[in-house]
């Protein structure tokens, strides 16, 4: 017997690897990079770490990801296969790389585009193609861009010295949203100076895309009621029309803990505007911490004690959240998030 956490997942890795099942019939790789964690074949780019624990991964965006299984009884099994670009198939990989590319630098006053070696005369991959990025944290500011004197000398030494660079920006969940019009501004000059940009939020993706081109036109109060009362009207269906509705179940208990996601994030940004925002969602945050940790246990009386009749108390839950939520005032201009 081994431990099933860091020890198991090593022997079905070689399990996996050994037993060929990632192979096409020209025995290439058609599944792509992986991750095996509990005994679950994951697609290593829809995964992530969902828990503070050994374990704990869950497939990204809850729609999909999990591609097979490997250590039960028997050899591995792939019940999926990605159609993403990958390992051998990417357009990026290193025998499809041009020789050569264009940067970008500062020259005096003005940005020119210089030529950068990608490949050596052996094929190798040089070490001045690897693009320097720096990932950057949206933050509370008074709204002066040149205050930003760490943003700014970066977008400075990049320029200067590195032809290939860029900008990851953590902003809020989901899409990269800005607190900082200040950052905001800088950024955009980082865009115009030719260094790429990409903001990226933290969170969950369940219910995002379907509903974010509507909800982005309405308060971020709505978006919150609307997280509330999704999980009341799965329950409400699943009640009415038995097992067979499981999944629309699923789908809505789901949709409304992605939109939660974005609301713990936008609705205080938009009552309290932006200044102390991240101190205000921290102390707002606390408690929902605090409750989330007793909270399986809870739930497990429950459910050892009602059955899935204990649905009924969650959905009384988010019932009083919902209501609880017309009690907040919106302001009558939000806190602008960008520029």
């Amino acid at each position: 017997m081994i431990s099933n956490d860091g020890p198991k997942n090593i022997v079905d890795s070689v399990d996996y690897i050994a037993s060929r099942v990632w192979e096409d019939d020209e025995g290439r790789n058609r599944v792509g990079a992986v991750l095996i964690q509990e005994q679950r074949i994951f697609a290593a780019r829809a995964v992530q770490k969902a828990d503070a624990r050994p374990g704990g991964y869950v497939a990204t965006g809850g729609h999909g990801g999990v591609l097979g299984a490997a250590g039960h009884d028997g050899p591995p099994l792939l019940h999926y296969l990605p159609t993403a670009k990958h390992t051998w198939r990417s357009e990026v990989n290193l025998t499809r790389l041009p020789a050569e590319i264009h940067g970008v630098r500062r020259d005096g006053a003005r940005i020119a585009t210089v030529p950068v070696a990608i490949k050596g005369p052996d094929g190798g991959l040089l070490d001045t193609a690897i693009p320097k990025v720096a990932i950057t944290k949206d933050d509370d500011d008074g709204g002066d861009p040149e205050a930003e004197v760490d943003l700014i000398a970066l977008i400075g030494h990049m320029l200067q010295s590195a032809p290939l660079a860029g900008f990851v920006v953590e902003g809020l969940t989901p899409y990269g949203r800005n607190v900082s019009n200040a950052r905001h501004h800088l950024l955009h000059r980082a865009v115009y100076s030719g260094l790429p940009v990409v903001r990226v939020g933290r969170g969950n993706t369940e219910g995002f895309v379907p509903l974010f081109g509507a909800l982005r036109l309405v308060h971020p109060l709505v978006s919150a009621r609307l997280s509330a009362i999704l999980h009341p009207l799965g329950v409400v269906t699943l009640a009415l029309l038995g097992p067979g509705a499981v999944i629309t179940f699923a789908v809505l208990h789901g949709a409304g803990n992605g939109l939660l996601t974005i609301a713990r994030g936008t609705v205080p940004l938009a009552i309290f505007g932006p200044i102390g925002y991240g101190l205000r969602t921290g102390l707002l945050g606390a408690p929902a911490r605090a409750t989330q940790a007793i909270a399986p246990v809870l739930f497990g009386v429950l459910l050892d004690r009602m059955g899935v009749g204990s649905l009924a108390i969650s959905a009384g839950l988010c019932l009083i959240a919902f209501f609880a939520l017309f009690l907040l005032k919106a302001r009558a201009e939000p806190a602008p998030a960008t520029a």
